[in-house]
């Protein structure tokens, strides 16, 4: 309550900098999200609706360029689509979790959600662990990272995969500010409170977090290597990141001002 009612009152006499933060599925967005939300006046935070996000983005697109820089926090899923249309200052943020680790907790987290969309289905076929991936039931399973990143389609991204690769990876390094990894994510919120002037600290307690489900080494093999190769091109890409991290310290984020200077370190 008092860390609430603190970011509270600072939020309207010490106004946090603006943020954007895109939420990608089972990547601690529930648990960024909630934590942001307590940092901004309600009236400032845009946030896109999970159950129809294209019509949230739409919305947002078609407001006037006053009513738009009203908001100081836009986040949910599809917030990259508008990265174009906030204002110059706004800070972009975004997440990313080990692909096949993220693989695992959707296919544990649908299973034990009747409510999401792929519940049904995934239940009343038995699809096991080691065909969620590759059984073509949502965009959001294979390559994912890329398809978002890139902006392409599934079908452009398979096309010409190593151009959706490299278009992905210009993309993050490029258009956002502070990209964080869900393996330490303390670490990168402390990036985003320092970056953004929040009014409190973040607390490390998962929101949404998936219950009862396989640890990735508990996984079996099988499985694990059918998850990987549907999303190679999203492990390269994660990898290829996570390389930016400084070699010298377990630091598991970076913002735009450290790229050439992570860059140099490692050549």
């Amino acid at each position: 309550m008092a860390r609430g009612l603190k970011g509270f009152l600072s939020s309207f006499f010490h106004p946090a900098r603006r943020l954007l933060f895109d939420h990608l599925p089972k990547c601690a967005g529930t648990t960024v999200g909630g934590y942001l939300h307590s940092q901004y006046p309600a009236p400032a935070i845009f946030q896109i609706d999970g159950s129809q996000p294209q019509a949230s983005v739409r919305q947002f697109r078609e407001m006037s360029a006053a009513k738009r820089f009203r908001y100081r926090l836009i986040c949910g899923h599809l917030a990259h689509q508008l990265l174009d249309v906030v204002t110059p200052d706004t800070l972009a943020l975004t997440i990313l979790r080990e692909p096949v680790d993220r693989i695992i907790s959707h296919y544990y987290y649908v299973r034990r959600q009747p409510t999401h969309y792929l519940h049904r289905r995934v239940m009343d076929d038995d699809i096991a662990l080691e065909d969620y991936a590759s059984h073509e039931l949502s965009l959001e399973l294979s390559n994912w990272y890329t398809a978002h990143y890139s902006g392409w389609t599934i079908e452009q991204v398979n096309e010409s995969p190593q151009a959706a690769l490299n278009l992905a990876y210009d993309t993050v390094t490029e258009r956002y500010d502070i990209i964080g990894f869900q393996d330490a994510l303390p670490e990168a919120m402390a990036a985003v409170g320092l970056a953004a002037g929040l009014a409190t600290s973040f607390e490390n307690a998962y929101l949404n977090k998936t219950a009862k489900r396989d640890r990735l080494s508990d996984v079996s093999e099988v499985a694990r290597t059918r998850i990987a190769d549907a999303n190679s091109l999203d492990i390269e890409l994660y990898e290829r990141l996570n390389a930016l991290r400084p070699r010298s310290a377990r630091l598991r984020h970076t913002t735009k001002s450290d790229w050439s200077m992570s860059a140099l370190s490692m050549s």
